[in-house]
């Protein structure tokens, strides 16, 4: 998402789509950036299986931070596909649909990403309380 953008010619104007045109966009690239590089300082923790609580509760804040930036950039994704009549929101996604096909990739990637941390949240407190009960 970060190296997505297409300029497009609308109504004689070129216009430029990056994820840098929306907020959430933004949040999006960052929030995933945030993530992965969460994800790959705690692998010497997780090949260590560092027993606590800190390493759980870092795991969910970046699960929730995951949805969070995958929700907003699909809620955006939706109003430049369909539109909002209601409001005058036209579609974009006809002007721009190279940008908008690996913008719905990059949000299903990250979708895959929010349910394997959840798969690894599940884990985690499957073997702690494992560890728990039998002490």
């Amino acid at each position: 998402m970060g190296f997505n953008k297409q300029i497009s010619n609308v109504a004689g104007f070129e216009i430029k789509a990056t994820y840098n045109s929306s907020p959430a966009f933004k949040f999006f690239v960052i929030g995933n950036a945030i993530a992965c590089g969460y994800s790959v300082l705690s692998l010497p923790f997780v090949a260590y299986m560092v027993e606590g609580w800190m390493l759980n509760l870092l795991d969910l804040l970046n699960l929730g931070l995951v949805m969070a930036a995958a929700s907003a950039a699909a809620a955006i994704g939706y109003v430049g596909k369909y539109g909002n009549d209601e409001i005058g929101w036209t579609k974009v996604c006809p002007y721009y649909e190279k940008f908008c096909g690996r913008t719905q990739i990059s949000i299903a990637c990250s979708y895959v990403g929010f349910l394997l941390f959840l798969f690894v949240c599940a884990m985690s407190s499957v073997y702690k309380s494992r560890l728990s009960n039998s002490d």
